[in-house]
């Protein structure tokens, strides 16, 4: 009987615990606060419907994890096709439904008008699609992206244009706010990897399919065969199939397009992804987990049951949008019931017109939202000033009818092969390291090129130093030394270049012209290069950019992308053991010696060599004065050939004196004493001695007339010849 009313009294209790749980739960729920959450889509998008299933979804998923929580997120959805429906919308829900936050809009054109609204309200504005580098919380503090900025993704084009040696590209992009906004970041990226944009084709988005095949056919006679391409749906579909429709997808050619496009292949039918095999495209990496998996399970399954026609699949928005939701309804959970607006600032009854008013819990729920850190289906969600922080991008090929995975880009790392620093092997030295095998459009594995046409290469007719450049017409090819460097050269850039030799010469063979005649041709695109032995001259400089002397001469255009890859490679082949190889081809070995069959080779000189040829030289100088000397013993024969020979003897000087100084004074009158002047004349030493041995006898008269003497030797009454020395 006891152990009866034990049982009892514990059911009783347990029983008792229960409804007071119930009754907590009842009156806990009773309490619950709406919190009014605006979204801002173009319905009328694939992206848009899409999205919109995921926010509605994912608020039925958080609260069924977080049933306990006192706040509710309630949707208010309007539907903007542009920039005015986008700003009207926004009013709307500020003024009319006092939303606390608005997610949304899609594009970045609408997010800058509505982020204006919201700053002006207090009110955050997150958007998980908008890209533009231009918005900024530096004047939009209200403003929160839950995507990564266009800043990164074109980061990650660069690289792989600089990996696989593009120089130069042709830019395609839709003339709207998406497009323009862009262009000034991507043309700063390409100049800090010395890229250049050839052309800038801009398409209108409302182009019909006849103007789209205009702009391709204008692109198609152009020389640069790489295209990047900053479109979105539905213009970037029909873009590709008119690209293929032109003969544009084949090989030889190589397309990029940019994050939006590429998170859009998923959804694109067999048509679009047929006509863009081989192309390349970057989206932000998400990695694969179960949660995920799940996700994409249950919206497709939502998705064909709601609608049979709605056959997209997951793109990394939809995610985004998903964690926005799962991030606000936490932030709104910790800020609490507190938050409440002002009433409108100026109220007409009559016109039923106001002002949105202002929400005193702004700041403090910017800060709960900025605070917020959690793992979502997108990844890490971990806000720093109001964004989220670069992640790993993921490059993609479209191959048969879908897409797969080649490589990654990391943020401060580059290229590689895997997503994690820890495994990454980033590109150094060759492509094959650079991503996996890529097929490229017409199902080619060579890499595109520059150029799709070949390069027009000229060269000068020589007819002397033929071992330079030579055409050998009997097996109808182009050799020599400038030649073989020319092609290891070529080897060596970093993407393929196809080129063909023509020589510069007339229909009979002989030269068209002189080497100032070749360099203009380059000039006026007549070739697109020359090579040979071409001086660097001021004239030619100002036309043309040479390639480094010495070694190979050669010029290429003003500003041509090849430039610094020929240097480049140039000194590659300089410094590698072929040219050992091409020197001693052409030129010899400095340790070998011609062939003594050669009746045209020299020897070597050695040094009995060089005696005879100072022998040759002195016995050269010696039969010179021969004639003199027979001549000067023929005038003296009558004293005999011996007394000639002693006055020679006599003649010749034992040295080489120089001339003597002497001062003398001037008698300026010619009467009377000298005066005081004096004069420095130059004399022969013989009549100098002369002068001093009258002085010594004590006349006088002797100087002056010595002087004259000097002066004029017909005048001087010495009976001995004065022969003087001319220096």
């Amino acid at each position: 009987m006891r152990k009866s009313c034990f049982l009892c009294l514990r059911y009783l209790f347990i029983l008792s615990c229960f409804l007071l749980y119930c009754c907590t739960w009842t009156a806990r729920s009773t309490t619950q606060t709406s919190y009014p959450v605006g979204v801002i889509l173009d319905l009328g998008t694939a992206t848009g419907k899409i999205c919109n299933r995921c926010i509605s979804i994912a608020v039925s998923d958080f609260y069924a994890v977080h049933g306990h929580y006192n706040t509710r997120l309630v949707l208010h959805t309007r539907n903007a096709e542009n920039v005015v429906s986008a700003v009207f919308e926004a009013v709307n829900l500020l003024k009319d439904v006092e939303v606390h936050a608005i997610v949304g809009p899609q594009k970045s054109a609408q997010a800058e008008f509505v982020v204006e609204q919201g700053n002006k309200s207090q009110v955050p504005v997150i958007s998980f699609s908008a890209t533009s580098p231009s918005l900024s919380r530096s004047h939009m503090p209200y403003f929160i992206r839950m995507i990564q900025n266009d800043t990164y993704q074109l980061e990650a084009i660069a690289s792989i244009i600089q990996a696989f040696g593009w120089k130069e590209v042709i830019l395609i992009y839709e003339e709207t706010d998406y497009g323009n906004g862009i262009i000034h970041f991507l043309l700063d990226a390409f100049q800090s990897i010395d890229v250049r944009v050839s052309y800038r084709s801009v398409i209108n988005p409302l182009a019909t399919g006849d103007e789209v095949l205009k702009e391709l056919h204008k692109l198609s006679t152009m020389k640069t065969r790489i295209f990047v391409v900053h479109m979105v749906s539905p213009l970037g579909p029909l873009f590709f199939l008119k690209v293929k429709e032109t003969g544009l997808m084949t090989a030889g050619n190589a397309w990029i397009i940019t994050e939006e496009l590429t998170s859009l292949l998923a959804s694109m039918n067999f048509s679009v992804i047929d006509s863009m095999r081989g192309v390349l495209g970057i989206r932000p990496y998400i990695p694969r987990t179960k949660e995920r998996d799940n996700f994409r399970l249950r919206l497709m399954r939502e998705i064909v049951h709601e609608s049979a026609t709605m056959d997209h699949d997951l793109n990394i928005f939809c995610l985004k949008a998903y964690d926005t939701i799962w991030m606000l309804a936490m932030a709104a959970e910790k800020l609490g019931i507190y938050g409440f607006r002002q009433p409108a600032r100026y109220k007409n009854s009559s016109t039923h017109s106001a002002e949105p008013g202002v929400l005193l819990s702004g700041p403090e729920l910017l800060k709960e939202i900025l605070r917020t850190k959690f793992r979502g289906l997108s990844g890490d969600i971990r806000l720093i000033n109001g964004q989220i922080q670069p992640s790993v991008f993921q490059i993609l090929n479209v191959v048969g009818m879908g897409e797969r995975e080649v490589g990654f880009w990391i943020p401060k790392v580059g290229l590689s092969q895997y997503p994690d620093v820890m495994t990454m092997k980033q590109y150094k030295t060759s492509q094959t390291d650079l991503l996996r095998p890529i097929i490229w459009p017409g199902e080619s594995t060579i890499v595109p090129s520059i150029y799709m046409n070949k390069l027009k290469i000229g060269f000068p007719i020589k007819h002397s130093f033929t071992e330079l450049v030579k055409q050998d017409l009997n097996q109808n090819k182009t050799i020599g030394y400038c030649i073989d460097i020319f092609s290891e050269v070529m080897k060596e850039l970093p993407c393929n270049v196809p080129y063909e030799l023509i020589p510069y010469q007339r229909a009979n063979g002989e030269s068209a012209g002189n080497y100032n005649s070749l360099v203009e041709q380059v000039s006026l695109q007549i070739y697109d290069a020359v090579i040979g032995d071409i001086t660097i001259t001021s004239h030619r400089s100002a036309l043309v950019d040479f390639s480094l002397p010495f070694t190979i001469g050669g010029d290429l255009p003003k500003g041509s992308p090849l430039v610094s890859d020929v240097n480049r490679a140039i000194l590659s082949v300089v410094e590698g053991p072929k040219m050992v190889g091409i020197e001693t081809m052409w030129l010899g070995s400095e340790n070998d010696c011609p062939k003594p069959s050669n009746p045209l080779a020299s020897g070597k000189v050695h040094l009995k060599n060089l005696a005879w040829l100072f022998f040759c030289i002195y016995l050269m100088h010696i039969l010179s004065v021969v004639p003199f000397l027979l001549a000067f013993i023929y005038r003296d024969s009558g004293n005999g050939i011996w007394k000639g020979l002693i006055n020679l003897y006599e003649i010749v000087p034992k040295s080489s004196p120089e001339a003597v100084e002497a001062t003398v004074p001037i008698d300026e009158s010619g009467t009377g004493p000298a005066s005081n002047q004096e004069v420095t004349v130059h004399v022969a030493p013989e009549a100098f001695q002369a002068m001093m041995t009258r002085k010594d006898s004590g006349s006088a008269s002797d100087q002056t007339g010595s002087l004259s003497e000097i002066d004029d030797p017909a005048a001087s009454s010495s009976t001995e010849e004065i022969i003087p020395w001319e220096k």
